[in-house]
């Protein structure tokens, strides 16, 4: 049996509307062949893996960018504002009126003006 054929049998069975047993079909696979199917779906996990951590990295190095834009926008009185005095000269509470904002705009590309 090729590595692709055993791979395509033993991945029939997860399929949901298959009832044929892939393993019994000329024969019983061997211990080998079954390590090459477990090697190759680690493999794919592997890599998988891989492309989710770059994805996280780049996720998260676009919200520090867009951070620090917005931030190099705000006056320099108000960076030096605590929230409480923030609240204090504006009548508002600033972290409500933050997490109002956040839920809006759940991709993070809107801008409220």
């Amino acid at each position: 049996m090729t590595r692709t054929r055993t791979a395509r049998n033993i991945l029939k069975v997860l399929d949901e509307g298959s009832n044929e047993n892939p393993i019994v079909e000329d024969h019983l696979m061997t211990s080998d062949e079954l390590e090459l199917v477990i090697q190759d779906m680690q493999d794919s996990l592997d890599n998988r893996l891989k492309i989710l951590a770059t994805k996280a990295t780049q996720a998260k190095s676009s919200q520090k960018q867009h951070f620090f834009k917005t931030f190099v926008q705000v006056h320099k009185a108000i960076k030096k504002m605590t929230v409480a005095e923030f609240n204090e000269t504006h009548g508002c509470d600033l972290l409500v009126l933050l997490t109002e904002n956040s839920s809006k705009s759940p991709s993070g590309k809107k801008r409220l003006r």
